[in-house]
């Protein structure tokens, strides 16, 4: 005659009961994870699109772009969104240049990057090519709630523009902490960078109202904004909500704005930023997750810096200039200078380490993100990204762009 264990042995399951209560009932461990954008270059399907014109990506077009090369282009995608996330997939990968929801399924079903179970967003508008924005968001990590786009307006007096609408996602990390998430791929200087200033003016505009609306409806929700802004932190410094965040060297932190802030660091905090630098040194793994700060360290860091203090509501600060130690110079080369034009915007709510606070910025994290078998050294000495095409010539690359990326520290309440 058999007996069920816990029968038999009842003591068993009041045990395994308790333990389980008091794991269901700890507050949750802090996580560090990724986010990322990557402009992915032209990633067009090989099927004509009747309402956009895409001819210049067919198979019968001068550049033959047939399924071959399309799917090794998937791959290599992949393979990047992989290397970019280190040791774990990145939970939120902002893309641009995507043509279709058709290209973005294609995507998160390729081998590299299936065990992630991203789902992804795409903007219904789209430029006259079809080129969209989009979001892929890790399964059980972000939960989105609400998804809306809006579209760029054209500057009065000027003619019509075709751009990419800006993609805003608003959703839950772990079913618990609300976050909200921009996607842009703001107007190019393709025309000339005094003819394209006003469309890309207007674009702010839109962009810092509809942060203040979210502000003004949830004062307490963080905001990250990221993409490819077509213009470097120091071109939009007459954007006045835009603050440039920079850590000069690896100890000294500061605000640049136009009125500078002027605060001098602890000699603690000093002390901690050059232990990270020589833990980023002695860790130097290209791809990696940036694991310079320690668990207590970054308790230590974040309890009095004098960051938190400074911070303005209602301002967005970009930290596309505090950059990671083994971060490529910029994330676009163009006439043999690298630039930062693909950039990450974050709401005082990443810094300010308040009782209620439960999202925050990994300092020096930022990083333009080298893509492994991808470069082409110059003769210069300096390695840029392959790219797809070079005008109709097939060069096999990945992307003209290299992917960007930070780290965020997810803490329970306090």
């Amino acid at each position: 005659m058999q007996h069920h264990l816990f029968l038999r042995f009842p003591f068993i399951a009041v045990a395994l009961l308790g333990c389980l209560g008091e794991l269901f009932s700890q507050a949750p461990e802090e996580e560090f994870f990724s986010v990322m954008s990557f402009n992915v270059e032209n990633l067009f399907d090989t099927i004509p699109d009747a309402h956009h014109n895409d001819k210049e990506y067919l198979p019968q077009s001068k550049k033959k772009w047939e399924t071959r090369r399309y799917y090794r282009k998937l791959r290599q995608i992949a393979e990047a969104i992989s290397q970019t996330g280190g040791m774990s997939w990145p939970w939120l990968v902002a893309l641009q240049e995507v043509e279709n929801a058709g290209t973005l399924q294609d995507l998160v079903t390729q081998k590299g990057i299936t065990s992630a179970c991203y789902h992804p967003l795409v903007s219904q508008g789209a430029d006259a090519r079809g080129i969209r924005v989009a979001l892929l968001y890790a399964e059980g990590l972000f939960k989105p709630y609400d998804v809306r786009e809006w579209c760029i307006p054209t500057p009065e007096g000027l003619p019509p523009h075709s751009s990419r609408p800006i993609l805003a996602v608003s959703g839950s990390l772990l079913g618990r902490y609300p976050l909200t998430i921009f996607v842009l791929h703001l107007p190019s200087n393709f025309s000339g960078r005094k003819k394209s200033a006003p469309y890309r003016k207007e674009a702010f505009h839109l962009l810092h109202s509809k942060c203040d609306s979210i502000s003004s409806a949830d004062p307490s929700m963080p905001i990250l904004v990221l993409g490819d802004f077509n213009s470097t932190p120091q071109e939009t410094i007459d954007e006045q909500w835009i603050a440039l965040y920079d850590r000069k060297g690896t100890t000294e932190l500061r605000l640049l704005q136009k009125s500078t802030v002027s605060q001098s660091c602890s000699q603690d905090c000093l002390d901690l930023a050059e232990r990270m630098k020589r833990k980023a040194q002695r860790v130097g793994s290209e791809g990696s997750i940036p694991p310079y700060v320690t668990k207590a360290e970054s308790r230590k860091q974040h309890s009095d810096s004098p960051l938190c203090n400074s911070l303005e509501l209602g301002k967005m600060y970009d930290v596309s200039l505090d950059k990671a130690p083994e971060s490529v110079a910029g994330s676009y080369y163009f006439h043999k200078v690298y630039t930062q034009i693909d950039r990450i915007l974050l709401s005082p709510h990443f810094f300010n380490h308040a009782e209620k606070s439960y999202i925050s910025y990994v300092t020096g994290s930022f990083s333009n993100c080298s893509l492994r078998g991808r470069m082409k050294k110059q003769n210069s000495g300096i390695s840029t990204p392959l790219r797809t095409f070079g005008g109709d010539n097939y060069i096999g690359g990945t992307s003209d762009h290299l992917p960007i990326r930070v780290t965020l520290r997810l803490h329970p309440y306090k």
